[in-house]
């Protein structure tokens, strides 16, 4: 009898330690089911909107999203890269604020097994496991060749440039040249700034410029939210309706300017493509099916023409 309850004793002992994956080695760790969001900035109403979009995306697809914001800082996003890295979570989706400082912690991702997309801009080394941007090059050089087309006669003209150092002011900023090819003398260029993709950082660098008595005809501006900035610098000074401005990314608050006559143009970003592409590659990653590496999304000319369709 005694024999016979060892015998049982010992086979409840293995049991539960198969069970509580003690012994004999238990069940796997369970995966996350946590995304990082990991965000430049929520400077304005367009970051906002794709950060919204993103993080209903990925609950979508089931998972849990865990935001971080940088407030355009590099080191702070390097930061929050290594604690999604740290808290091994599924998958992260970088929207990078610096290509080349962010790109030693993609590496790192690489390295422990997380697949990264870069949303919206990249980096500079190939360790993402997918980018998907905006063609940035061309939706520079179409906005300026809308204010070359406005401006047939030529006249000085100002630049408001985003975050120097970023991936999108860099490549928004190499489109401009495409356009002016030729034709620089035409289009005097007599300011330039660069702010931080908000509406006050345009607003105190044109503030400024309005100050100096220099005739602008034309401000172009690396994005909407800084274009809203631009266009209240302008009433402030007494100028509405004497610069042409542009911007880019999409805003509604640009197109309702288009609208209204404020504003000449913008160029479009698809928010709800970038979204579902860097979800559905984060999901092709994490689920082992092939991913498409790099993703280039068109961008589109808004005015006056076809503002109606863009209002909601």
């Amino acid at each position: 009898m005694k024999k016979m309850t060892l015998v049982l004793l010992c086979v409840l002992v293995v049991g539960a330690s198969l069970l509580t994956g003690c012994g004999g080695g238990g069940d796997k760790e369970k995966a996350s089911m946590e995304v990082a969001i990991v965000l430049s900035h929520r400077n304005n109403e367009w970051a906002n909107a794709l950060a919204d979009t993103l993080d209903a995306d990925v609950r979508a697809a089931g998972y849990t999203p865990l935001e971080y914001v940088a407030d355009n800082d590099a080191q702070k996003q390097i930061g929050q890269v290594e604690q999604a890295i740290q808290r091994k979570v599924a998958g992260i989706i970088l929207n990078p604020y610096d290509s080349a400082a962010l790109g030693p912690v993609v590496t790192a991702a690489k390295n422990a097994g997380i697949p990264l997309i870069c949303c919206h801009e990249g980096v500079n080394n190939e360790d993402a496991v997918s980018s998907i941007i905006p063609d940035f090059v061309d939706g520079g050089r179409a906005k300026m060749a809308e204010a070359m087309k406005d401006m047939p006669d030529g006249g000085p003209i100002a630049f408001m440039y985003g975050p120097h150092g970023s991936p999108a002011q860099a490549l928004i900023a190499s489109g401009y040249p495409i356009a002016l090819q030729g034709q620089e003398d035409k289009y005097p260029v007599i300011f330039t700034a660069y702010g931080d993709w908000s509406d006050v950082s345009a607003l105190d660098a044109v503030s400024s410029w309005l100050s100096s008595g220099k005739q602008i005809d034309a401000i172009i501006s690396d994005n909407d939210g800084m274009a809203i900035g631009v266009l209240q610098a302008i009433e402030a000074a007494g100028k509405t309706g004497q610069i042409k401005v542009y911007g880019l990314d999409g805003a509604p608050r640009a197109f309702q300017a288009i609208k209204e006559g404020a504003m000449m143009a913008t160029i479009n970003t698809d928010v709800p493509a970038e979204s579902k592409n860097s979800v559905e590659q984060l999901l092709n990653a994490i689920n082992g099916r092939p991913v498409t590496k790099n993703i280039l999304l068109p961008m589109v000319v808004v005015n006056k023409d076809n503002v109606d369709q863009y209002l909601k």
